[in-house]
């Protein structure tokens, strides 16, 4: 790097910095049509801003085992000239214990934490017990999400008052009235051939919006039905595997800064019932035996550490029934 880029970098300017990304929040609150086109926005244009200190912006910046050999991604990284890591940056509307533990992890000269929810109390008390030091800097934008969801409301009504008016025979649904409660995510966990897509119709069927990413057949589209679950308030049921941590880990963001309640059943077989089950099936539906035994090598139990609201232990019985039993918190 050349003596006047050193310079340049030394005279970074925290505060400058806050400045900008509050005029950024400022512009796209007025446009965001979601809080997860919100989120998606703001990681775009902290990206962007990057090349104005001259460094690369990067987003989903994979860091590994910031906790108990756990792996996750932080939100924006910004690298310096030489291939460092400068500075790295998560952006939250809830205060989330992983959050701040990739940012206490990630080695970086700077770590700043976007916060803009309601919660400070838990924000301050994660800061004391985790950061005591103070490496990591918060900037504390307050209840921009609350900001967000009344404007969201707003425009809902007035579709909604169109609709009507376009057309009589729909009666008018007045959406401020609808509350978090409404909706929740469910999460199937467990190994294929395990009973889970057989417990996802029987219990699931008239209730929740199916989300199988077999059935979908690439992310992409798992993201748009997601996307339209959220808009529409309509509870859905992700019957995928989730047999790691860090594929769950998506689903349990959404939720959290959404405020929406995710609740996981766990499905207990063990391997050879599963593959049992595997030979009993035909065409498609019956996997090769070794995505099976893989399956089972990576599978970690679930946790309500990892933050979900409920979890439930589900064993399959004879003549496709089911055994549910909710798992305590202080027993997980």
């Amino acid at each position: 790097m050349r003596q006047n880029e050193l310079i340049y970098l030394d005279k970074f300017d925290i505060k400058r910095l806050r400045k900008q990304i509050f005029v950024e929040i400022d512009n796209i609150l007025q446009i965001a049509d979601s809080s997860l086109d919100f989120h998606a926005k703001l990681q775009s244009r902290l990206i962007g801003l990057a090349t104005s200190y001259k460094m690369e912006g990067r987003k989903e910046y994979h860091i590994s085992n910031y906790n108990m050999n756990r792996h996750g991604n932080i939100d924006i990284v910004w690298i310096d000239q030489n291939g460092n890591v400068f500075l790295s940056i998560e952006i939250d509307s809830s205060p989330r214990e992983k959050s701040l533990q990739k940012l206490i992890k990630i080695n970086s000269k700077y770590k700043i934490w976007v916060f803009y929810g309601s919660n400070i109390s838990k924000l301050a008390t994660l800061l004391n017990e985790l950061d005591p030091d103070g490496s990591v800097t918060v900037f504390n934008f307050g209840n921009i999400r609350g900001e967000l969801r009344d404007r969201l409301r707003k425009h809902s009504v007035v579709d909604e008052k169109r609709k009507m008016q376009a057309s009589s025979k729909d009666a008018f649904v007045d959406v401020t009235n609808r509350r978090k409660s409404d909706m929740e995510i469910i999460l199937l966990i467990g190994i294929p051939a395990s009973g889970k897509s057989t417990f996802c119709m029987q219990s699931f069927y008239d209730t929740h919006i199916r989300i199988n990413l077999d059935m979908l057949g690439a992310r992409s589209k798992e993201n748009v039905f997601i996307e339209a679950c959220l808009d529409a308030r309509q509870s859905f049921v992700v019957d995928n595997i989730n047999i790691t941590l860090e594929s769950r880990e998506k689903y349990i963001d959404i939720a959290k800064q959404l405020d929406i309640p995710i609740i996981a059943y766990f499905f207990e077989t063990n391997l050879q019932d599963a593959i049992e089950r595997n030979e009993g099936r035909s065409g498609k539906e019956r996997i090769p035996i070794v995505a099976i035994t893989a399956a089972n090598k990576w599978l970690i139990a679930p946790s309500y550490t990892e933050g979900f609201d409920k979890l439930f232990r589900v064993k399959a019985q004879a003549n496709f029934t089911f055994l549910v039993e909710e798992i305590p918190r202080q027993h997980n």
